[in-house]
């Protein structure tokens, strides 16, 4: 079964949706940083048969896209 990887941005108001959605369909999932407007990076690691509850997330949360500058700082620290 192949596995994705997808990087979500979350808003603090809307964790509690979001992680309610993670529970229900058990998406492995590990906080990786946050915003500087504070919201929190979320990278999600998923199969195809937990597709649904990935349009959910899609629904609460934005895509995050890192960016080369970035990756950079975070190698900087």
């Amino acid at each position: 079964m192949e596995k994705f990887e997808l990087n979500l941005e979350v808003a603090p108001e809307k964790m509690g949706d979001f992680t309610e959605t993670i529970v229900e369909f058990e998406i492995n999932n590990e906080i990786i940083g946050k915003t500087e407007d504070g919201n929190i990076i979320i990278q999600l690691k998923y199969d195809d048969d937990q597709q649904e509850g990935i349009g959910d997330l899609l629904e609460i949360a934005e895509v995050y896209e890192f960016d080369v500058e970035d990756e950079e700082e975070e190698y900087d620290d």
